[in-house]
């Protein structure tokens, strides 16, 4: 009789240890919205989820972007809870463009443009335990084109000064493969746990 409410209690023990464990969450939940880029189809979401695909000291959890549009602090909160998560990484991409900067070389003569493939937007990284967020990051990637010059006449507005299709999609793909290595940098210190050393 002993031994069997010795199992018993054994067990119950187990199931508790599971329960608690599985309540407290130890996986980091990566969210991220992008915003139409007027250039090209934005695959930033995808490359980032290739690179987190390679993490394997925590859980990565990636819930549709579509279950979390338009969600509040309090609603991300509790929905990194229901996926078991202790950390949240919401990133939001405000901006993926192309930009000239204009710069005169001889007045009134000749000018010579700058042209930038410019990603930005914010990444907060939150406890879900605390319900608190724990940083709040600027993000603000860049690639340089080509340079384009204009001669006599000074007009910023000119399509001629934009760089050719082909290089506009190979630049922002280049700038979206700067942008998932940096983002998945961040991430990775998180999975390893070194990311909050001294912040607690």
């Amino acid at each position: 009789m002993f031994r069997v409410k010795s199992i018993s209690a054994y067990i119950f023990l187990i199931t508790l240890f599971i329960c608690l464990q599985a309540k407290a969450g130890n996986g980091v939940m990566v969210t991220i919205s992008t915003p139409d880029c007027p250039y090209h189809d934005s695959k930033l979401s995808e490359k980032l989820d290739l690179l987190l695909s390679t993490i394997t000291t925590a859980p990565i959890i990636r819930p549709a972007a579509e279950s979390l549009k338009s969600a509040d602090f309090k609603e991300l909160v509790n929905r990194g809870r229901q996926f078991g998560g202790r950390f949240l990484v919401d990133i939001i991409i405000d901006k993926i463009d192309l930009v000239k900067r204009k710069i005169t070389v001889i007045p009134l003569t000749i000018y010579r443009y700058q042209i930038f493939a410019v990603l930005d937007g914010t990444m907060r990284i939150i406890d879900i335990d605390k319900s608190r967020i724990i940083t709040m990051d600027k993000i603000d990637y860049n690639i340089k084109a080509s340079d384009q010059w204009q001669f006599i006449d000074d007009d910023s507005n000119d399509p001629a000064l934009m760089i050719p299709s082909d290089e506009k999609i190979t630049i922002l793909s280049r700038l979206e493969d700067k942008a998932a290595a940096g983002l998945f940098d961040e991430i990775l210190k998180l999975a390893k746990g070194n990311h909050f050393k001294g912040k607690e």
